[in-house]
């Protein structure tokens, strides 16, 4: 049987471990592994620096480089993915970020602004109080809750929990039997068109 050309994707010794020695990026399963099996670090020096791999195994999340950084010609890198570790760590200089690190956890920023923040602090209070406006358009009585949950009370054939949770085809099939639920629903600020 002849061998296809090019490079073999998936070579048939790592099998037992579910993980080609790949040294893109470095996680903690590919060191779990590099610490057990010493021909699949063997095979990971090939591909990448050994400076990079010893410092893998040992669980170190620095390494000195043998190519310096181009842009600030250090020689520190990560280990994870071979980023110039003075270049990474001057982007990243907020303390929350730093605590984060030696904390061994993930620093995820904000996501919303403060006035955002309280506007949803605002809508869980709210909910929590038990606030809704009651919408009633002729036999359908609904309720709009404060995070935009509509609620169909009244009938009972048409009493669902919460109107976004329906497929669009459902509902468009609903609101050509019942035409007072398109009312219902421009009073409730959706766009029905």
């Amino acid at each position: 049987m002849s061998k296809g050309k090019g490079i073999r994707k998936h070579d048939p010794r790592w099998q037992m471990h579910h993980q080609q020695p790949r040294a893109r990026v470095l996680t903690k399963r590919i060191r779990e592994i590099a610490i057990q099996d010493t021909a699949f670090a063997d095979e990971l020096r090939k591909r990448t620096e050994p400076a990079r791999i010893d410092a893998l195994v040992a669980g170190r999340g620095i390494f000195w480089s043998e190519t310096p950084c181009p842009r600030c010609a250090s020689p520190h890198r990560r280990v994870y993915d071979r980023a110039c570790w003075a270049c990474w760590s001057t982007r990243y200089r907020k303390p929350e970020v730093w605590e984060a690190i030696r904390a061994g956890q993930r620093y995820v920023g904000a996501k919303r602004s403060r006035d955002g923040w309280f506007d949803q602090q605002d809508i869980r209070r709210r909910i929590r109080a038990g606030e809704f406006n009651t919408i009633t358009q002729g036999d359908i009585t609904a309720r709009e809750h404060p995070d935009g949950r509509l609620e169909i009370t009244q009938p009972p054939d048409l009493k669902c929990p919460d109107l976004r949770a329906i497929h669009p085809t459902r509902l468009f099939q609903l609101l050509r039997q019942h035409p007072e639920l398109v009312e219902a629903l421009r009073r409730a600020g959706w766009s029905i068109d």
